[in-house]
């Protein structure tokens, strides 16, 4: 298994990347609205190929500034932090 593999497997499952590359892949998933299983299956996986650990890196770092922000704010209202649903 090479290194990148190893990285991805770990990555993908942690709590604090899943949620937004979930949204992320799912958006590209989707994106050229598959009319087939087979097309779906081919989009899933081509997709999930394409996250790079440098992107799951950059997914990181924002959630750890957020966690320090939000530890900053006492839990209260953090109005400097753009949420997008």
């Amino acid at each position: 298994m090479r290194q990148d593999d190893q990285f991805h497997r770990k990555i993908i499952f942690s709590d604090e990347a899943h949620f937004w590359l979930n949204g992320y892949v799912k958006s590209l998933v989707y994106a050229n609205k598959p009319t087939t299983l087979q097309e779906l299956k081919a989009n899933i996986e081509r997709e999930i190929a394409a996250v790079s650990a440098e992107m799951c890196g950059r997914v990181m770092e924002n959630w750890v500034q957020r966690i320090d922000r939000y530890k900053r704010a006492r839990g209260g209202h953090m109005s400097e932090v753009e949420f997008h649903s």
